[in-house]
């Protein structure tokens, strides 16, 4: 390290850059070292094994074939297909390839870069016919474009599947498959080669790459829509990137809405009536149907092209748009969608053309549920959670929340007495499953209701999803004096709501018998709400929690863990900290370079030329900014060249900067100290923050807020002096909007995090009184949002 730091000071701008990358990389090797074995995959079961050969030979074969598949051999499209078909199976969880075996299947294909053979195949050119497109009249009959490589069309459909299954619940693939999204989305549009699902799976729940996906991506699709024809899964596409993990994201939910609202009427079909509509070819036997029609002909079934799924994907869109506590968007989707029309479209939707409610006998009545699910989820997103005076009049005055009117054969049908009876069928469903049980539900006793089919209809988990969608608007109503107050409401309202809360038990009751715990916790809170505001009914029956015995671990099991102890006493015998291995390196540099006595530093010349490259080279190294932040900070707070100072001291206001507790000498008013954040400021501090700050990372962001921070710290006037003159020109705009930014994305993560903090506290308390046992968990904390808000307001004080 002393060798590479006496190069810095040469003055020779290309030494001075290889020595300072050589100096980082000479301090994380180390750090490299315990990275690499946290990486690092064992393969202790024989399936395992036989799973990296096989990734090893597609790998091989991919290679060896792909001038084949550009020659269009067909038996090397074969080949590659059955390669990834095979692979795809190893991915896919069933109950003969549990989840934990997917997941370690998936860790062993990204480490051998399987990825990079498949994404190569899809590089392959691929046309596509777009005459007959172009020559049409008449825009409903538009449709995606016929390749003119069917096979080829085929095989990337296989590289598609296999990269879904890749990246589903896989942070590594989706960081790596992500640079290649908008090369993939240059295959939409093409008949019969789904796209959008896999790029789904990629950003899925992954709020950092979301975070990062442009307007003119989002247009694109958009776009994709009004180009080939109304499909569901271009619609649908848009859901990932506007919750993860089930909480909104705001900023998407702004830019999108704001782009569907520009092309309303052609995306967005609130009616599905195909009786009259541009959108539909004359051709289509499915011209003339209502919403009922399609439901019974089984058009929700259906994979592809299917009315119903579109339709209800433009609902759930505008739903998931007005989630959480986004104002601005419920108010703008208020005026488009009445309340009233939300629950004539909840209850009408059984109704047929002459105004009869059909009760969908020998029909697929889960194609009902499935559209309700839709409409009730917008309803508790836009006006239940609303605090807007003119949501709540709607509420309060919409005409059969509570009772029927008196219109017609529908007069007796009202949203809380359908709610009712819809309750009340899927407990009765679930009481009637049959004995017939997975082989997950063996081992983990869970059962899975996608495509359980009986009397009712052929898919429970419609039901299920549609049930769950009720208890969160009846929680908003029942948790909300200015749309139900027991004190005002009457005797025909009250009984209702003792009602609903007698089903709300008898449906705990079964869904617990199938260990459905996230829906358990729900109703438990609906109930909870319910009996807080007087609601009395049946008591929850609670069974106490079964102790299970204690297993004794296999080999393979103790193998691992084994492992993990070696990993974590390498760490310890080398000095390194798993989490922050660069520690005890960063302190070391920093006593050189802020060290007069060091060579060509006499005047901080080496200093000065370090400063220099990782502020003003625009191809410096991400991690070489980050510690160089990191080394400039901590020279202030050890102060190399201080007189009478001992190393255990400098130890303990090094742990300070690590702590973020401002430096001794700072609360002082040292003047050695003063004199110090001056002289860094002036060789290249200012400019270096400045710069740093409109870095894309937001650890090199927080690092130059804390260095900023340092630098003024004490009220150092000839520093607040420097800030100013660099700021106060018309390009440093971007500082200050980033500074905005920085807020802005603290503000949403702290409200994100408050109110994880506040369901979590809620749920533990409607769990405590139901008299539910669960092993407490710690509430999550604020969180780096919070750091972030405190440093910007620290460096602006």
């Amino acid at each position: 390290a002393r060798t590479m730091i006496s190069l810095i000071g040469f003055e020779n701008r290309q030494l001075t850059k290889q020595a300072c990358a050589l100096m980082m990389r000479h301090m994380s090797q180390r750090a490299l070292l315990t990275e690499n074995l946290k990486k690092a995959q064992v393969l202790v079961y024989p399936a395992a094994v036989k799973v990296y050969h096989e990734t090893q030979l597609a790998i091989g074969r991919f290679t060896a074939l792909k001038k084949h598949l550009a020659a269009d051999d067909a038996h090397a499209y074969e080949e590659a297909a059955s390669l990834l078909k095979r692979l795809t199976e190893y991915l896919t969880t069933t109950d003969y390839n549990p989840e934990e075996i997917a997941r370690k299947n998936q860790r062993i294909m990204l480490n051998r870069e399987l990825d990079e053979p498949v994404v190569d195949l899809l590089f392959l050119n691929l046309e596509r016919d777009s005459t007959v497109r172009e020559a049409l009249t008449d825009e409903s009959e538009r449709d995606a474009d016929p390749p003119k490589n069917p096979a080829r069309r085929d095989l990337f459909q296989q590289c598609y599947n296999f990269l879904k299954a890749l990246t589903t619940n896989h942070e590594a693939a989706q960081q790596k498959l992500f640079p290649q999204i908008g090369t993939f989305s240059e295959h939409m549009g093409i008949r019969e080669l789904n796209v959008a699902d896999t790029i789904r799976e990629i950003v899925r729940d992954n709020a950092r790459l979301i975070a990062t996906v442009p307007e003119s991506f989002f247009r694109h699709f958009i776009s994709a829509i009004l180009t080939w024809g109304r499909k569901a899964r271009w619609l649908n596409f848009f859901q990932v990137f506007l919750e993860v993990n089930g909480s909104p994201f705001k900023r998407n939910q702004d830019v999108i809405l704001r782009l569907v609202l520009e092309e309303w009427d052609a995306l967005i079909d609130l009616s599905c009536d195909y009786r009259s509509s541009p959108y539909l070819p004359k051709s289509d036997p499915r011209t003339g149907k209502t919403l009922l029609d399609l439901i019974k002909d089984g058009d929700h079934s259906m994979p592809v092209r299917s009315l119903v799924k579109y339709h209800y994907g433009g609902i759930n869109l505008l739903a998931l748009c007005a989630a959480g506590k986004a104002a601005a968007n419920k108010a703008k989707i208020l005026p488009l969608v009445a309340m009233d029309t939300i629950i004539d479209s909840i209850l009408d939707c059984v109704v047929n053309a002459e105004g009869i409610r059909e009760d969908l006998a020998g029909f697929d009545f889960d194609g009902v549920h499935y559209i309700r699910s839709a409409w009730v989820k917008l309803m508790t997103n836009v006006y239940l959670s609303s605090m807007d005076t003119h949501s709540i009049t709607q509420v309060q005055g919409a005409r059969r929340m509570w009772f029927g009117d008196a219109k017609g054969d529908a007069a007796g049908a009202s949203l809380m007495g359908e709610f009712v009876i819809d309750l009340q069928r899927l407990a009765t469903r679930l009481q009637n499953l049959d004995g017939a049980r997975s082989a997950s539900f063996q081992t983990t006793g869970a059962i899975s209701l996608l495509d359980k089919e009986d009397g009712v209809g052929k898919n429970m988990e419609m039901h299920l999803l549609y049930a769950m969608e009720i208890v969160r608007a009846l929680v908003r109503i029942f948790s909300r004096a200015d749309i139900y107050d027991p004190d005002r409401a009457d005797a025909a309202q009250k009984e209702v709501a003792s009602t609903l809360r007698e089903q709300a038990v008898l449906l705990y009751s079964e869904l617990r018998k199938i260990k459905l715990e996230k829906e358990c916790l729900l109703v438990v809170e609906l109930i909870t709400a319910m009996t807080q505001i007087g609601i009395k009914g049946v008591a929850l029956e609670m069974e106490e929690p079964v102790e299970e015995e204690e297993k004794v671990p296999g080999k393979e099991v103790r193998f691992h863990e084994g492992w993990n102890n070696f990993k974590l006493h390498m760490s310890a015998t080398m000095g390194v900290n798993p989490e922050k291995p660069m520690l005890n390196s960063i302190k070391d540099v920093a006593m050189m370079l802020g060290s007069r006595e060091t060579a060509n530093n006499s005047k901080y010349e080496t200093l000065r030329e370090f400063v220099n490259l990782i502020t003003n080279d625009a191809e410096v190294d991400i991690l070489v900014q980050l510690n160089g932040l990191k080394i400039v900070r901590a020279i202030l707070y050890v102060q190399p060249d201080k007189t009478g100072v001992t190393s255990d001291e400098q130890e303990r206001q090094y742990k300070r900067m690590l702590r973020n507790d401002p430096p001794t000498d700072a609360e002082k008013g040292s003047r050695e100290f003063v004199i110090l954040q001056a002289k860094v400021a002036k060789i290249g501090g200012v400019d270096l923050v400045v710069s740093a700050m409109e870095s894309p990372d937001k650890d090199v962001v927080l690092s130059a807020l804390m260095l900023a921070v340092t630098l003024l710290e004490g009220g150092n006037k000839a520093v607040q002096d420097l800030f100013a003159a660099t700021l106060a020109p018309a390009s440093s705009q971007q500082f200050f909007l980033q500074l905005h930014k920085v807020l802005e994305d603290s503000i949403a993560a702290l409200k994100e995090q408050k109110r994880k903090i506040k369901q979590r506290a809620a749920e533990n308390t409607a769990l405590a009184a139901a008299g539910i046992k669960r092993k407490a968990t710690p509430l999550p904390s604020l969180g780096s949002s919070q750091q972030y808000m405190t440093e910007v307001m620290k460096m602006m004080r």
